[in-house]
């Protein structure tokens, strides 16, 4: 019975202990499949896909991948609360995320803001104001 292409990796890379690029992978793969051109090409995203979600494998980086089992528990571990920490540690664009919401469900909602609101942010211009004379100049012409 033939291999899927994913399990095909896998045994490629546990065979030989060495860490591919996906493409010297994805030649390996569909070499030892006998897979015709116009197969590769049909094939390479689902590849891609399976590769990426299969938590047997592990991209270092580079798009180069190895198997999860030769790496360490550091190596290979990610701590989603550092991911995320960092997203959320700006805080103008807190405010700036809050002023452009705030504009936003007056807009929707047909209401004026207050005119020291409306459209100014932190450097003091009133950027609706100034778009609409940028149309208008741009209209003249």
């Amino acid at each position: 019975m033939k291999n899927s292409m994913i399990d095909e990796a896998y045994e490629i890379i546990r065979s030989s202990g060495k860490i591919y690029s996906f493409t010297e992978l994805y030649q390996l793969v569909t070499q030892n499949l006998g897979m015709s051109e116009e197969e590769k090409m049909s094939h390479i995203g689902q590849f891609y896909t399976e590769l990426t979600m299969d938590g047997r494998f592990l991209n270092l980086g580079d798009n180069n991948w190895d198997l999860r089992e030769n790496h360490t528990y550091a190596r290979s571990h990610i701590d989603v609360n550092d991911v995320y920490s960092e997203v959320n540690s700006d805080e103008d664009s807190d405010e700036e995320d809050k002023q452009e919401e705030k504009a936003y469900d007056a807009e929707v909602e047909g209401k004026s803001m207050d005119e020291d609101d409306k459209g100014d942010d932190a450097d003091g211009v009133d950027d609706e104001k100034f778009a609409t004379e940028d149309v208008k100049s741009l209209l003249d012409k």
